[in-house]
């Protein structure tokens, strides 16, 4: 084509004859197309990746491209409950794997995967936990917070504690597998429990 402008009625005038030559030639051009994404993959790959940084942040786009999203994962929803289930396990793995030498809790051993979570040894968070909690009002678990960990290459500071070790940990800032601290301790003498 050449590189003047088109005017209007040049325009609808190519795009019936485009239409036409795609009705009596589909799987012609379908095959075509294919083999040029095939040959062509990593240059559609960097244009997607410069499109998407130019456009993400106008309105306009945004609004579209996420109701796209919304779109497909709302007729896709056993799909993308199974994609996500799997993506989070996988992950999940991986991170027990990194930061437990037996892949069980690293205070009372349970072992099961699914009672198992990501503990923050000393308190301490990154700073994109941090940034995460004032966007969102939420503090970041599970999926994210694992490919978060996973991108920062595991960094230290992190443990595997079951959830009932993580909880008394995070309730009363010991667990009582390793004792408990004096407050619990008084007041178990004051009520005369036997534990």
């Amino acid at each position: 084509m050449n590189s003047r402008k088109l005017t209007v009625e040049q325009r609808k005038r190519k795009r019936r004859q485009d239409k036409k030559y795609y009705q009596n030639n589909k799987e012609r051009v379908l095959e075509r197309n294919k083999q040029w994404r095939i040959e062509n993959e990593e240059y559609i790959r960097q244009w997607h990746t410069k499109y998407m940084k130019e456009k993400r942040n106008e309105p306009r786009f945004k609004e579209h491209y996420l109701g796209l999203q919304r779109n497909r994962r709302n007729s896709n929803k056993e799909k993308t409950a199974y994609f996500n289930a799997k993506k989070t396990l996988v992950a999940r793995i991986e991170i027990i794997q990194a930061y437990s030498l037996g892949r069980c809790c690293a205070c009372c051993k349970e072992d099961n995967i699914f009672l198992l979570s990501v503990d923050h040894i000393d308190g301490k968070r990154l700073k994109e936990e941090i940034e995460h909690e004032k966007k969102y009002g939420v503090k970041m678990a599970g999926l994210s917070l694992y490919m978060l960990l996973k991108k920062k290459g595991f960094p230290k500071g992190y443990q595997i504690l079951c959830y009932n070790c993580n909880l008394s940990k995070g309730h009363h800032g010991m667990c009582p597998h390793q004792g408990f601290t004096k407050k619990f301790q008084k007041l178990i003498k004051e009520l005369n429990l036997n534990v």
